[in-house]
């Protein structure tokens, strides 16, 4: 009689047993999990910002002190002042800038020009050819191939 079972063919036939590798309390090849756990490391925008932090205002609340919430917010308000600020100032430049243009430049800028637009008529000032889906190129001279032949 065979007393032959199959984990044992399978030692024989250097394959591993698949069906009873569950109870081999010393794996010979130990699998890692396959996406080990990550702490978060970004905060969460949009729709994920919003619903994260209506779940976590009771556990913060009861968690961390009033003074800390309080010195959070007033950061983040004086950021969103200060890209503001930011903000203002740079779109004031780009207002002075685009009055200069058409003022002592002559460019043809449109009422609600922007960055491109100025690219635009820069380049047409330099010679270069802007066609109407952005597309810029610089004109070339016809190429006479009388000279290149010889006779």
């Amino acid at each position: 009689m065979n007393t032959t079972t199959n984990a044992d063919a399978a030692v024989e036939n250097n394959q591993p047993d698949l069906r009873n590798n569950h109870h081999d309390l010393d794996p010979q090849i130990p699998f890692p999990p396959p996406y080990p756990q990550q702490p978060q490391s970004r905060r969460p925008r949009g729709f994920a910002a919003a619903a994260s932090t209506t779940s976590n205002a009771t556990a913060t609340c009861s968690n961390s002190s009033p003074t800390s919430n309080a010195k959070n917010r007033k950061e983040r308000e004086k950021e969103k002042e200060r890209t503001k600020l930011r903000e203002r100032h740079r779109r004031a430049i780009t207002s002075r800038m685009l009055a200069g243009f058409r003022q002592y430049g002559n460019f043809p800028l449109p009422a609600r020009a922007d960055m491109n637009d100025v690219l635009a008529a820069l380049a047409r000032e330099a010679g270069w050819t802007v066609e109407v889906d952005g597309t810029t190129y610089r004109r070339s001279q016809p190429v006479n191939n009388s000279n290149n032949l010889i006779s």
